[in-house]
């Protein structure tokens, strides 16, 4: 329907003629076509300049998120920067994907310090959750373990709901079963185990403390704590 308006011969005479890349642009990035989203979103931009500020910045977003999408992290962090500049009052969603394309590029470094910044630029923004989520990842690949535990642990104390409660808690008793810390690690792992015990998560955590039984000679003890809860 869009493709036949645009070609119709009174398109002109309709005012929101100027949007249709645009409006076109948001159909294919929602039906996952985001080379034609990225297409559109280009063209909108490249036509309508002039159109309210709030199009254009919302451009760049939707170009970055198309470009990520595609899997072109560098070109998709240029549009994320643009975005930021024009409006860095609100830039905390481009500059959390800023920060996780970082990764993407095996940029981990400089992953943790966008992260960082976003963290003291948008200390009460909704996603504080997702970004301190990150951070741990990011610390625990480069296996400073302390930073990503104290992440875990600001993440579990500040929320008490987020969809990454229950793998933070997970992390953390993975951190210190492979420091060797095998108390501090079951018992996390423990309640895990029981407080998620209808998911995979929950899975992953008796797989774990069956691990810790095994190599500390205790699977009786496990077997038993098992059979009781």
């Amino acid at each position: 329907l869009y493709k036949q308006f645009k070609k119709h011969p009174k398109k002109l005479n309709v005012e929101s003629i100027f949007r249709l890349n645009y409006d076109i642009g948001y159909v294919y990035f929602k039906l996952g076509e985001y080379e034609y989203s990225l297409k559109s979103f280009k063209a909108f931009n490249k036509e309508n300049d002039y159109l309210d500020k709030s199009y254009q910045i919302d451009t760049y977003l939707r170009i970055g998120d198309s470009q990520f999408a595609l899997k072109k992290y560098w070109p998709a962090m240029e549009s994320y920067n643009t975005a930021i500049a024009l409006n860095p009052e609100s830039a905390s969603y481009p500059s959390f994907q800023k920060a996780v394309s970082y990764g993407f590029v095996d940029r981990n470094i400089k992953k943790i310090e966008t992260l960082n910044n976003f963290i003291e630029s948008f200390p009460k923004d909704p996603l504080l959750d997702d970004v301190l989520f990150e951070l741990a990842n990011a610390y625990s690949s480069e296996m400073e373990y302390d930073k990503a535990l104290s992440k875990y642990d600001e993440l579990i104390s500040k929320f008490k709901i987020s969809p990454y409660l229950a793998k933070s808690k997970l992390n953390k008793g993975l951190i210190l079963y492979n420091l060797e810390k095998y108390n501090s690690s079951k018992d996390i792992l423990e309640k895990v185990a029981l407080q998620y015990k209808k998911y995979s998560i929950g899975e992953q955590a008796l797989s774990l403390l069956k691990e810790i039984a095994v190599d500390r000679g205790t699977v009786s003890d496990f077997s038993k704590w098992l059979k009781e809860k």
